[in-house]
């Protein structure tokens, strides 16, 4: 399992958040935390969709804060981290938001 952090502002959300993104890329699951999260739950699992070995990896997540779902397509960079696009469903309006972000190898501080 390598782990992941960084702040980024979901579609949706009012605000940026801090985000620790933890992968198993052999078995295919994906957690995702937020401290900050206005609700009780601060932990979300995502069903993958599709992997490439340990460098991308496109998965959804659903009851995020802020939207329905999130799609999310990460890929390895060359500092060891993420690059990422954050997709959320259509808004009210047929908007469809986004974010594009970077994490760091390593957790959360405390």
């Amino acid at each position: 399992m390598e782990t992941f952090f960084g702040t980024l502002h979901l579609p949706g959300a009012d605000r940026p958040w801090n985000v620790e993104v933890s992968i198993d890329w052999l078995k295919k699951e994906v957690y995702i935390k937020i401290p900050e999260a206005p609700s009780h739950i601060k932990e979300w699992s995502g069903v993958f969709v599709q992997t490439l070995q340990d460098q991308e990896a496109a998965f959804r997540t659903k009851g995020l804060p802020g939207a329905v779902a999130h799609w999310w397509h990460l890929f390895r960079n060359l500092q060891g981290g993420l690059f990422g696009l954050i997709l959320a469903l259509p808004d009210k309006k047929g908007i469809w938001t986004q974010c594009s972000f970077t994490l760091d190898k390593g957790s959360l501080p405390d």
